[in-house]
C-alpha cells in the first residue's frame, strides 16, 4: 500500500495528540483501573476466552471445566490469549490486564487504518472526524471488552483499505499478489470472527460486479482488446475466496475432527438453524445500527455505479455482508444478540460517515478559527463519553461475582464443582471446575443432554456441589432471603423451551452478597442478590460444603 496523503502541519498536531490520548486511555483501563472497574468493564463472555486460553497455556487442551473440551469460541483471538496466559501464568488480575492491554494495541492498531484510508479517500478534516467517532462507544468499547471484536476490527479495516487502494486504481493489472492479499485479510477475519462467512459471500458478488466492469468495452473498445475477458477478470477476482477457505480449512477439520460438527456450541445453543423463525427484536434492540445497516444499503446500491467512488464501492460489500447477516439473525438467531454481532456495521460507520461529510468539513477547515473551536468540542464530547461509560461500570454486577468467586477460592475444598449461566467470571476467580449451564461454552454432550431434559442427570455425572444465580432481582423475597426454595429454570434456546430446572433452598445459601446493580445496558439499577446454593440433588445430599 503506497503512503497515504499527509495532513497539514496542524491537523498532524491533532491526529497525534489523539492517537496519544486514545494510547494514554488505554494504558490507564489496562494497568491504572483498581480490579474490579477493569471486571466491570469486560463482558463474562470475556472471561470464557480467560479461562478456555488458560487451560490450553497449562496443557490441559481446548477445555472451559478443565475436563471436557470445548469449541465455542472464535478462533483467533483465542490464539492470541493462550501466550498472554502462559506468560502472565494463568494470574487472575494480571493475565486480565495484560489482555486487555493487548485489546488497546488492537484497537490503536485500527485507528491507523482508520486515518490512513480517511486521509486517502476523504481529507485530513475526515480522518480527524474519524478518529474523534471512534470515541462512541459502541466502537471503542468493542476494543476493550475482551472479546475479538478489536481483532475482527482491524481485519475489517485493513481488507477496506486494500480494497478501496485497488479500487482507486483501475489500470494497474489484477495480480495473483492482490488476489492473496485479499484472501489472507478475508481468511484472517473469518477465523477472528466465524459469521465473517457473509463477508466472503458479499466479496464473491462484488468480484463478479468487477469483473464486469473490468471486462465491459469503454469509450467504444471492445472489451478484449482494451482489458481482459470477463472470465479471465472474474476468476482472478474470484481467486481471494478459495485462498479465505484454505487459511480457515484447517479450524473446520479440527471442529469436525473432535467434535463432529463444524459449527461452534456457541452458535448451536443460540440459533435454530435450520429451522426459520422470527426474531424482528434484533432490527429494534439496537437501532443506532439498524440506521447503520440502512447506510451499508445505501453504499451497495450506490456502488453499482460506474462512477462510484472507491470508497463507496468498499463500503458497498461491507453493506451488503451486514444485510446478509441481519438476514440470518432475524431468521434463527433466538437469543444471545449483542452489539458485538454488528462489527460488520463498523467500517461503514467510521469511513462511511467522515466520507460523506467530507465536503463539509474541507469548507470548514478553511474558517480555521471556527474549525479548531469544533474540534475542540468533538475532544470534549469524546472524553465526555468515555467519562459517562466508566461511570457506568460501578453499577454492574461482574464485580460482585468476581469477590464471590475470590471467596469461593478459599473456602471451598479444591474438588468442588460449581455450576451457573453466565459462569465466566466465577471460573476464573474461584479456579474450581465450572459448569456452563447456558451451553455456550460447555460440549456437545451437554447440549445434546440439554435437549433430551436429561439435565439433572448431567449434573449427577459431574459431581455438581454448587449453583450460582446473578440474576435475583424483580423478586423481593430472593434478593432478601426470605424464601424457603425457589427453582432455577436452564433453557434450550433453540428450541424456546426450559430444558430443567434446578431447585435451591435458602438454607442451603453458602455465600449471598446483595448489591444495586444494572441487569442489562440501559436499565437502572435495581436491588439484586448474588446467591452461591449448595447443590442439594433429588433423592440426595450435596458432598462438599465450605469449609
Amino acid at each position: 500500500m503506497t503512503t497515504p496523503p499527509t495532513a497539514p502541519p496542524a491537523l498532524r498536531r491533532v491526529i497525534a495528540a489523539l492517537f496519544v490520548g486514545y494510547a494514554l486511555w488505554y494504558g490507564w483501563l489496562a494497568l491504572g483501573e483498581s480490579l474490579p472497574r477493569v471486571v466491570n468493564g469486560l463482558l463474562d463472555d470475556s472471561f470464557y476466552y480467560l479461562q478456555v486460553a488458560r487451560n490450553v497455556a497449562r496443557g490441559l487442551g481446548s477445555t472451559f471445566d478443565g475436563i471436557e473440551p470445548t469449541n465455542g469460541y472464535h478462533p483467533l483471538w483465542m490464539l492470541l490469549l493462550v501466550p498472554v496466559a502462559a506468560l502472565t501464568g494463568g494470574d487472575g488480575e494480571w493475565t486480565v490486564r495484560a489482555a486487555v492491554l493487548l485489546g488497546g494495541v488492537l484497537g490503536l492498531c485500527a485507528m491507523w487504518l482508520l486515518r490512513a484510508t480517511l486521509l486517502r479517500h476523504a481529507g485530513p478534516w475526515a480522518a480527524v472526524v474519524g478518529l474523534l467517532l471512534f470515541a462512541w462507544p459502541r466502537f471503542f468499547g468493542q476494543t476493550v471488552g475482551l472479546l475479538e471484536t478489536g481483532l475482527v476490527l482491524v481485519f475489517y479495516l485493513a481488507l477496506a483499505a486494500r480494497m478501496a487502494v485497488d479500487l482507486a486504481s483501475p489500470l494497474k493489472p489484477w495480480t495473483l499478489r492482490r488476489a492473496m492479499t485479499h484472501g489472507l485479510l478475508l481468511g484472517g477475519a473469518c477465523l477472528a470472527r466465524l459469521d465473517s462467512v457473509f463477508l466472503l459471500a458479499a466479496y464473491g458478488l462484488w468480484a463478479v460486479g468487477e469483473g464486469w466492469r473490468a471486462a465491459a468495452p469503454r469509450n467504444g473498445v471492445a472489451a478484449t482488446q482494451a482489458l481482459p475477458s470477463f472470465a479471465r477478470a472474474l476468476v482472478l477476482r474470484l481467486l481471494p475466496l478459495p485462498v479465505a477457505v484454505v487459511v480457515v480449512a484447517p479450524y473446520l477439520a479440527w471442529n469436525l475432527t473432535v467434535f463432529g460438527h463444524l459449527q461452534p456450541v456457541s452458535s448451536a445453543m443460540k440459533s435454530s438453524f435450520p429451522v426459520l423463525g422470527w426474531n424482528g427484536q434484533w432490527l429494534r434492540s439496537f437501532p443506532e445500527f439498524s440506521v447503520l445497516l440502512l447506510l451499508g444499503a445505501a453504499f451497495a446500491v450506490w456502488g453499482l455505479r460506474r462512477d462510484a467512488a472507491p470508497l463507496v464501492r468498499t463500503l458497498g460489500v461491507f453493506g451488503v455482508a451486514a444485510l446478509l447477516h441481519m438476514a440470518y439473525l432475524v431468521l434463527f438467531m433466538v437469543w444471545g444478540v449483542d452489539r458485538w454481532y454488528f462489527t460488520l456495521l463498523f467500517p461503514v460507520g467510521l469511513l462511511g460517515l467522515p466520507w460523506l461529510a467530507r465536503g463539509a468539513l474541507e469548507s470548514l477547515g478553511r474558517r480555521r478559527a471556527f474549525a479548531f473551536a469544533m474540534l475542540a468540542a468533538g475532544g470534549i464530547g469524546a472524553i465526555a463519553v468515555q467519562t459517562v461509560a466508566l461511570h457506568l461500570r460501578d453499577q454492574r454486577y461482574l464485580a460482585g461475582t468476581a469477590e464471590l468467586a475470590r471467596w469461593a477460592a478459599v473456602n471451598l475444598p479444591a474438588d468442588a464443582v460449581l455450576a451457573a449461566t453466565d459462569s465466566g467470571v466465577l471460573a476464573w476467580f474461584s479456579e474450581r471446575t465450572t459448569i456452563n449451564l447456558d451451553g455456550l461454552i460447555n460440549n456437545w454432550r451437554y447440549r445434546d443432554a440439554l435437549r433430551a431434559g436429561r439435565l439433572e442427570g448431567y449434573l449427577r455425572e459431574r459431581g455438581v456441589t454448587h449453583i450460582l444465580d446473578q440474576y435475583n432481582a424483580g423478586r423481593r423475597e430472593w434478593y432478601e432471603g426470605t424464601y424457603d426454595s425457589r427453582r432455577i429454570r436452564i433453557w434450550f434456546r433453540p428450541e424456546r423451551r426450559v430444558a430443567g430446572e434446578i431447585e435451591v433452598f435458602r438454607s442451603d445459601e453458602a455465600r449471598r452478597i446483595n448489591l444495586w446493580a444494572r441487569m442489562a445496558p440501559g436499565q437502572a439499577a435495581e436491588p439484586n442478590a448474588l446467591i452461591l446454593w449448595r447443590y442439594r440433588p433429588p433423592g440426595g445430599q450435596s458432598r462438599a460444603t465450605p469449609r
